[in-house]
């Protein structure tokens, strides 16, 4: 599973124990149902690394699977280099979420980054509402 694994933020807490424990609860993406354990075991299969003693054929032969997973990630919005599953504040920290595992999902990446995009445009609007009661008061 390592690549559902990955150097989180010391300033978020212990954010990798949360991911063990979120996947372990269930490793499915809270939103679109994927199973990011299943994936992310059979891409270290695909990754793992050939023999040293194993032919050219077989070379190419793993080197081309780790190229079409590769390929197929990045069609569903995947970045392969970084970990596939990400720990969400159900309810963000900047509208009075807590910081806690009770707080917490599990999401791919599409669903992440999808969840944050529509999360920071309704952060950025509260930011200017706020601002304008400011100015009128």
């Amino acid at each position: 599973m390592r690549y559902i694994h990955r150097e989180l933020r010391a300033s978020r807490g212990n954010r990798s124990a949360t991911l063990s424990r979120l996947i372990e609860n269930d490793p499915c993406c809270a939103e679109c149902g994927t199973d990011l354990k299943w994936l992310s075991d059979w891409f270290d299969g695909v990754c793992q690394p050939v023999a040293s003693d194993a032919s050219q054929e077989d070379i190419e032969k793993q080197q081309a699977k780790r190229k079409a997973a590769q390929k197929m990630l990045a069609e569903h919005d995947f970045d392969w280099t970084a970990s596939l599953a990400e720990v969400d504040h159900i309810k963000p920290i900047w509208a009075g979420g807590e910081d806690t595992e009770d707080n917490t999902q599990l999401l791919c990446q599409p669903c992440h980054k999808e969840k944050t995009k529509v999360e920071s445009a309704q952060r950025s609007r509260a930011k200017r509402a706020a601002r304008h009661w400011e100015k009128e008061s």
